[in-house]
């Protein structure tokens, strides 16, 4: 029964064209057929959740630099058990990226994506299954220099923090209300949110996980 309410969003989810419709009837039938799909244990594959994360006037998108893979992808994770791909999307939304004020945009999956993850130690080659969930955001980020996010936004961005007691001061400050130091974050995170604009994630796109996706189906 786990894996009907997953099974109900995809039946009213309609593809936006031909290489989603083949990805989509792909899940489909994985959830149909493998009774622990939300697993990490099931080694040929198993449902992840992610999160299309948008700022509040849909124009940038928040990406990750994915290690292993060593490619930039939307933030999530592992389902690990957990049935609720939403609930799963929004945990590792948070997780990733350190914030809060997340907010689902819709209750229906954004897309549909079934991609290969290459063999590692002794973890074989197998398959990432997750309805992309939409999530706005709109809040002032408080982050570690050192990280990815000190070259994308430069030396002097406000939110950025050199110790975790710097960290601290400036997450109690917010949390006191201060506007004027919230509003200067939000302003200056626009050189961030900038290297994630829709044209440029879409080359990524195109480029990194259409050609695997295709070699995978050959």
């Amino acid at each position: 029964m786990h894996r009907q309410a997953l099974l109900k969003l995809l039946g009213d989810y309609q593809p936006y064209d031909k290489d989603e419709r083949d990805m989509y009837e792909m899940l489909v039938r994985f959830v149909e057929n493998e009774d622990q799909c939300f697993e990490r244990g099931l080694r040929i594959g198993h449902i992840t959740g992610s999160a299309w994360i948008v700022d509040r006037e849909r124009s940038h998108v928040l990406l990750t630099h994915h290690r292993k893979l060593d490619r930039w992808l939307q933030l999530g994770g592992h389902a690990d058990g957990e049935a609720d791909v939403l609930a799963v999307a929004l945990r590792e939304a948070r997780e990733e990226s350190g914030l809060e004020a997340v907010t689902p945009l819709l209750d229906t999956p954004y897309d549909v994506d079934v991609h290969p993850i290459p063999a590692r130690g002794d973890e074989p080659r197998h398959l990432h299954y997750h309805p992309l969930e939409a999530i706005a955001t709109g809040m002032p980020l408080v982050y570690m220099a050192g990280g990815l996010l000190e070259p994308l936004g430069g030396p002097d961005q406000p939110g950025m923090c050199r110790s975790y007691d710097e960290a601290r001061e400036k997450i109690a400050r917010l949390r006191d209300g201060d506007q004027a130091l919230g509003e200067a974050m939000i302003t200056r995170q626009q050189a961030i949110l900038s290297h994630f604009e829709p044209e440029r994630c879409a080359q990524a796109w195109r480029k990194n996980f259409l050609p695997l996706v295709k070699k995978d189906r050959s």
